[in-house]
């Protein structure tokens, strides 16, 4: 990453430390997701379920000892059904998905990092954990591979995209 595009992302997560993040939020009536420009793009809870459904097995954890099996869509497809993905490549490139939940914990994922013409890693928007529904105000991404599962965001409430470099297109 260079040195600008890492300052950035700094500067955008800082901008938001103090505050509660108001770029998406899970609500019965479904998740709001932020583009680039600040614009709110509102996913009923029928437009989610109506995503073609990805199942994935996350081995056990610290917090838990079994495998644990979650469903739902791919982040890719949520972020394209929303309408805040596209574009060329290098736009893509110089973009992230700033995560944040009901506890403010927060989290970023590269936008390559799911992006099917880069590493297309199978993110998803979990929706059912376990055969159980977690409900609209209990959804989570779930990152595959990841050896600590920090970036697994649990009560999604917020999901804004950001530009990481000022070349980059909005």
């Amino acid at each position: 990453m260079r040195p600008i595009a890492h300052w950035a992302l700094v500067a955008a997560l800082s901008l938001s430390a103090g505050t509660t993040c108001p770029s998406a939020r899970a609500r019965a009536d479904g998740l709001v997701v932020r583009d680039t420009a600040g614009v709110a793009h509102r996913l009923s809870m029928a437009d989610l379920a109506a995503l073609p459904v990805v199942r994935i097995t996350v081995p056990p954890g610290k917090d838990h000892t079994a495998p644990r099996g979650f469903e739902g869509p791919l982040l890719w497809s949520v972020l394209s059904r929303a309408g805040v993905v596209g574009g060329p490549p290098r736009d893509l490139a110089a973009r992230a998905i700033l995560l944040e939940g009901a506890d403010r914990y927060r989290a970023a994922l590269a936008m390559g990092e799911v992006a099917p013409d880069f590493e297309g890693k199978q993110v998803i928007l979990a929706q059912r954990m376990d055969g159980a529904d977690l409900g609209p105000a209990h959804l989570r991404i779930v990152v595959p591979g990841d050896r600590r599962g920090a970036r697994g965001v649990h009560d999604l409430t917020g999901i804004s995209i950001v530009v990481l470099s000022p070349d980059a297109a909005q």
